[in-house]
Formats: C-alpha cells, sequence, structure tokens
C-alpha cells in the first residue's frame, strides 16, 4: 500500500507494522470494550522515534484523511485503543 510505502520512508521499515498480531495487541487494554465490543485493531502500527517523525507521520495521515491512535504501553482502562474507524495506531513507547 502507497501510505505504508510513505511511512516507512519516514521512520523505518521496521517501524511499521501491519501484521496481524501486532494490529491486535494494539486493539486491546484493560478495559472492558475489547471482550464485549470485539477488537478494532488499526490498519498498521508506526512506532516514531522523534518528534519529526511524529510530525510527517501525522501531516501524511491528515492529507489522506486517516484517523490516528495514539497509544503508549497499551494499558488504557477507557477504551481509547479502539481504531473504531479504522487508520493507524502511532505508538509512543
Amino acid at each position: 500500500d502507497d501510505i505504508a510505502q510513505e511511512l516507512k520512508a519516514i521512520v523505518g521499515d521496521g517501524k511499521v507494522m501491519t501484521g496481524l498480531a501486532v494490529r491486535e495487541q494494539h486493539a486491546k487494554d484493560e478495559s472492558y470494550h475489547g471482550d464485549a465490543d470485539g477488537l478494532f485493531p488499526p490498519q498498521a502500527v508506526v512506532f516514531p522515534s522523534n518528534t519529526e517523525e511524529v510530525a510527517a507521520v501525522v501531516k501524511i495521515c491528515n492529507a489522506a484523511s486517516i484517523p490516528i491512535v495514539a497509544s503508549g504501553a497499551c494499558t488504557s482502562l477507557e477504551g481509547h485503543l479502539a481504531a473504531l474507524k479504522g487508520g493507524i495506531n502511532l505508538n509512543f513507547r
């Protein structure tokens, strides 16, 4: 996919994950939502290394109207990790 290639050009090949296991890991947190409503994984998980990479990823996603879900340790109690409208997960861990 073109967007995935653009993201890889920014953060590097090994920092854009599209495998189901990684995407599901970033869709589940400590809230009850995943158990009650099912998982809503993102289409990709991106691991930026610095502010410049974050800004570049956000710019690409904004231009393509791709939603962004931010995460860290994936321990949310509120269910905010669910990518209800698809998009990418930006992991700041």
